[in-house]
């Protein structure tokens, strides 16, 4: 990445030197290790506390992106103004959500792209999962089933021990994604097989972080317009500010 070479630190060259904007203060260059790419965007650490209040601090991860002057001069600069504000209803039905999905695939700008990691901060999603019963309540139900005969379509079966709800991971190829869904209808026919929970999304992150298996992403409706969060950037969406009212 020749063209951030006029930023670097002549020591360092994973830190760069990154422009602060926000209405109301002036620009204000801080120092910046790069930590992960994303789509139109570079994400890294602030290693140094601004001098003005930019509602970021010294080691959060901010996103920034490249900026070519009309001199041709490279420089680098983060947006730091905070987004038009949203309420718990907005997010509701995921519509909001799909939404952004849409049109970050329709014109993908570092804007929508922004857009979609602010609202899955503040977003609820659905897990599938597979409900896994203990040994003895499923030697239960297999009695129950040899006892009925014609069935036990309409019988009440109730559970004596904890029964763990673990989410379903979806393979493509060698990699593995953690599925979330914007509501229940996004599912389609997949979602019947599942036991399906509703969870914000930053407790999906953390039931992603603990997966056995070494996840590539999250992925957001994998079988009507999906969208791919890859791992590299979950603790960036984690430590974004709340659009919430």
């Amino acid at each position: 990445m020749d063209f951030l070479d006029g930023s670097r630190s002549p020591e360092y060259p994973d830190d760069v030197l990154v422009y602060l904007l926000k209405n109301g203060n002036n620009p204000e260059g801080c120092w910046v290790r790069i930590e992960a790419l994303a789509e139109h965007q570079i994400i890294g650490t602030l290693l140094n506390e601004p001098d003005q209040d930019f509602d970021y601090h010294e080691g959060e991860r901010i996103a920034f992106y490249v900026h070519q002057t009309e001199d041709k001069e490279i420089v680098l600069c983060s947006n730091m103004n905070p987004s038009a504000k949203i309420t718990a209803e907005d997010l509701e039905d995921g519509t909001m959500l799909e939404a952004a999905i849409h049109t970050f695939n329709e014109e993908r700008t570092k804007d929508h792209w922004l857009d979609i990691m602010e609202i899955l901060r503040d977003s609820y999603v659905w897990i599938p999962c597979n409900a896994v019963m203990s040994d003895a309540d499923q030697a239960r139900l297999v009695a129950m089933l040899e006892e009925k005969a014609d069935g036990i379509i309409g019988e009440e079966f109730v559970a004596h021990d904890e029964t763990r709800l673990i989410p379903d991971i979806l393979q493509n190829g060698d990699n593995f994604f953690f599925p979330v869904f914007s509501n229940e209808e996004a599912m389609g026919e997949y979602g019947n097989g599942f036991s399906k929970v509703q969870k914000h999304f930053l407790e999906a992150l953390v039931l992603a972080k603990n997966n056995e298996k070494d996840l590539a992403g999250i992925v957001i409706n994998a079988f009507s317009e999906p969208y791919v969060l890859d791992k590299e950037i979950w603790d960036l969406v984690e430590k974004m500010k709340s659009r919430i009212q």
